[in-house]
């Protein structure tokens, strides 16, 4: 019984090399998306029990990418004009609610020139696409 206790105990973390392969990965898609050693990027997603935010800030670190660890997209909007990030990681709600946000403090979405906008969720509607462009200029 203690034996079959400790596997199921087991199976619930991740290992090192769990962790190392995330890692990897992240970082193989911030090189592939053109982020670069000098690039300041804030991290719009959750650092709790979630792996994606931990390891992403892991994979800017080996890529020399500067992160502004902030989670939620609910920052405060000095952030932006305060830091200058080149790039923002989150999803697209997430993005949305912060063209909203920027609106309301006068900032211009579109006109904020953002190296890269990475969006986590590959797969979306057509009508999400037309209000992300519309929204965010992208």
């Amino acid at each position: 019984m203690k034996q079959v206790e400790q596997q199921e105990h087991q199976n619930h973390f991740l290992t090192e090399n769990d962790w190392e392969k995330y890692i990897e990965k992240y970082a193989r898609t911030f090189k592939s998306q053109g982020f670069k050693s000098n690039d300041y990027l804030i991290v719009c997603t959750s650092y709790g029990m979630n792996i994606g935010a931990e390891s992403m800030s892991l994979a800017a670190k080996k890529l020399k990418i500067t992160t502004i660890p902030e989670g939620k997209c609910t920052f405060p909007i000095r952030i932006l004009k305060n830091y200058k990030p080149t790039s923002i990681v989150g999803s697209i709600f997430k993005f949305l609610r912060l063209a909203e946000r920027m609106k309301e403090n006068k900032l211009d979405p579109p006109r904020i020139k953002y190296k890269t906008l990475n969006c986590r969720w590959r797969k979306f509607f057509r009508r999400i696409t037309r209000i992300y462009r519309r929204n965010l200029g992208c």
